[in-house]
């Protein structure tokens, strides 16, 4: 007797009934529950056909077998479906998950047809990333992406299986000799450098805002963002509650990157006083121009009184760093930049990680902070007095 194939059923005699019994495993149904079918004959082979017929059946039933769907479909119903039912257009997990399967994922496997891509697709995909420079951390997040795109597929009888898991990351030598993408390593700057560049901004509309990034480490989307409501110059102290957010090229303003994001932030007496100048000036051009309305409640606006979009802003910040001759500056150095002046001044790390909108202390250890100085002295005071003790200590 020849045994029966997987996902071909059972079948069995019932001696008191005299009559065959066929049984069927049709997998999870979409409420999560296992779906099984019995039938019975007078024979094993009439019952045998009736398990043909009714695995038929449910293969041919639409949402029920793998259509022919391709990679890039897949992952375009699983972001509307499975990710806006818990990330909402426009979060930080919304606009980390479309970018990724955007530039990625549909770029490199979007045409791909689900029932042929294997791991080594997906293994051709990471290699072709890395060996562009992208960082391993940006490779894992792409293959982690495509895994839950494939995992979800399987729940939904839309593929079988998650060859994503399966595949292998590059190894680090192909990372190591990878053409390099142009990035550059975000600097901060000293003291003085730091005060050439905002005596450079004083005469401009834009002097406020670079006090402002400065003291308060504020992230480009959220200086940008902050409104006459989040300000209260009495009790010197600055709401960061919102960010720009980009999605499918429009712009809009919503919550900060992560949940710790929102927070209060008081200003010391210097940004304070450039808030109130600016304010007032922005005040009057803004009743002298005829500026547009909608943006009535934005503190920082471009000349004509609109959003500063991220190339103006970066474009301000390049042209005032090389007026001050500090050399290149980007936005995002000027949060570097509070976060290493007060490193240096002895403000510990878990305040510092409060300051900039982070949970632990980890990104301020490992990215925010820069060493400002060249020696490194944390030795001198402490072995001086623990190697000559009758030492008189230094002033």
């Amino acid at each position: 007797m020849t045994r029966r194939g997987r996902g071909e059923g059972t079948i069995h005699h019932e001696a008191e009934r005299d009559r065959w019994v066929g049984q069927l495993d049709l997998g999870l149904g979409v409420d999560g529950k296992r779906i099984r079918r019995k039938v019975v004959g007078r024979t094993k082979s009439d019952v045998a056909a009736k398990l043909r017929v009714l695995r038929s059946e449910h293969e041919s039933r639409p949402g029920t077998t793998p259509r022919q769907l391709t990679v890039g479909e897949l992952a375009s119903d699983w972001l509307e479906i499975a990710v806006r039912s818990r990330h909402p257009e426009g979060s930080p997990m919304w606009d980390n998950y479309s970018y990724v399967l955007e530039h990625h994922v549909v770029s490199g496997l979007g045409e791909h047809p689900l029932r042929t891509v294997s791991p080594e697709h997906i293994e051709h995909l990471l290699v072709d990333r890395a060996e562009k420079g992208f960082s391993p951390a940006t490779v894992r997040r792409i293959r982690n992406t495509l895994s839950q795109v494939f995992r979800w597929g399987v729940r939904r009888r839309q593929c079988n299986w998650d060859p994503a898991s399966f595949a292998e990351m590059p190894p680090a030598r192909v990372f190591e000799q990878a053409t390099s993408r142009g990035s550059r390593s975000p600097r901060a700057l000293t003291a003085d450098e730091t005060q050439a560049l905002l005596a450079a901004a004083e005469p401009t509309p834009h002097h406020a805002m670079l006090v402002t990034a400065v003291c308060t480490g504020a992230r480009p989307g959220e200086l940008t963002a902050v409104c006459d409501e989040d300000l209260d110059l009495t009790r010197r102290v600055l709401l960061i509650c919102r960010a720009w957010k980009s999605s499918g090229g429009f712009r809009h303003l919503g919550e900060p990157k992560t949940k710790t994001g929102t927070r209060t932030v008081a200003l010391p007496p210097i940004a304070v006083e450039a808030l109130r100048v600016h304010l007032t000036r922005q005040q009057s051009n803004r009743q002298a121009e005829r500026w547009p309305p909608e943006w009535d409640s934005l503190v920082f606006t471009s000349s004509a009184g609109t959003p500063i979009h991220p190339a103006n802003l970066r474009r301000i910040v390049r042209d005032l760093a090389e007026t001050a001759g500090v050399g290149h500056l980007t936005p995002y150095d000027l949060r570097h930049t509070a976060a290493s002046l007060l490193s240096d001044r002895g403000v510990p790390n878990h305040e510092l990680a409060d300051l900039l909108g982070h949970t632990t202390t980890r990104m301020v250890e490992t990215h925010y902070r820069h060493r400002l100085t060249e020696a490194i002295d944390v030795a001198v005071n402490p072995m001086e007095q623990i190697l000559r003790p009758d030492a008189p200590e230094p002033g």
